[in-house]
């Protein structure tokens, strides 16, 4: 009988992926995107749900980022 591991819900599974997204993206580390994506996720997530795929969603929080970033410098 084969045995597989844990399973992890699709949605830790999709924020992984946009985590990993903005790593390769924005040249992060693991913990700087895991505090990108953690800073701006709910409200990205309110207004597009899970719908665009993982490099369209990793893109809106590089453009939330920079607006906001521009804005502070501002």
């Amino acid at each position: 009988m084969i045995q597989f591991g844990p399973q992890l819900p699709i949605s830790e599974i999709y924020m992984n992926a946009v985590i990993k997204q903005l790593q390769q993206n924005k040249g992060l580390d693991e913990s700087q995107a895991t505090q990108l994506f953690e800073k701006y996720y709910l409200p990205i997530y309110k207004q597009w749900g899970m719908q665009p795929n993982v490099e369209e969603f990793a893109e809106k929080f590089q453009n939330i980022d920079d607006l906001v970033s521009r804005e502070e410098q501002a």
